[in-house]
């Protein structure tokens, strides 16, 4: 497991420790789970599979379309909520920022949908070259960085509403669980 992954999954949500374990997600494991813990599971079972891929985006790719928007809209949520969107692109989760697109428009988020595009668009104008992932771990090089963005205006914008992902996720999930199993 990356660093990075393991301390977003530890850090950014309080994710129940024992949905990490080895039990296979399936349809009628999701759909007997209470809609509190049901994220969470997709969440889960999407992350142990990404943490054992040799290929992560290529095994992604191949994953169910809900597992990818409840996984991606996760991962935007979580790092927003933890330090922004200049986060979210810094670590290694930015590489999954037009699937986070794709997922909230599969969720039905229209406003962190937009949000989100218009925060893309100000990342590529402010980054043209993108990021260093060798410097990730750099904490002055980060703060550098994160002064030079114009991305907090959109931290603002989320902090003060967007769509409620964990219900729109939920819903998601409970209409379409066979979606959010891999291999279902």
């Amino acid at each position: 497991m990356t660093p990075v992954l393991l301390c977003f999954a530890l850090h950014a949500r309080d994710i129940n420790l024992n949905f990490f374990q080895s039990k296979p997600l399936t349809v009628a494991r999701l759909k007997s789970a209470k809609s509190k813990d049901v994220e969470d599971l997709v969440f889960s079972a999407c992350f142990e599979i990404l943490n054992k891929a040799k290929d992560e985006k290529k095994v992604f790719a191949k994953l169910p379309q809900g597992m990818r928007a409840v996984y991606t809209s996760m991962l935007l949520e979580n790092e927003v909520n933890n330090g922004g969107f200049f986060q979210f692109f810094w670590n290694s989760s930015g590489i999954y920022a037009q699937e986070a697109v794709a997922g909230l428009q599969l969720l039905g988020a229209k406003k962190t949908e937009g949000l989100l595009k218009s925060a893309i668009l100000t990342f590529k104008k402010d980054f043209p070259n993108g990021l260093d992932p060798s410097k990730r771990g750099d904490i002055p090089e980060y703060k550098l960085q994160e002064n030079s963005s114009h991305l907090s205006r959109f931290d603002d914008a989320f902090y003060k509403g967007t769509d409620d992902l964990s219900k729109l996720r939920i819903r998601y999930i409970r209409a379409h669980p066979a979606e959010c199993c891999p291999g279902a």
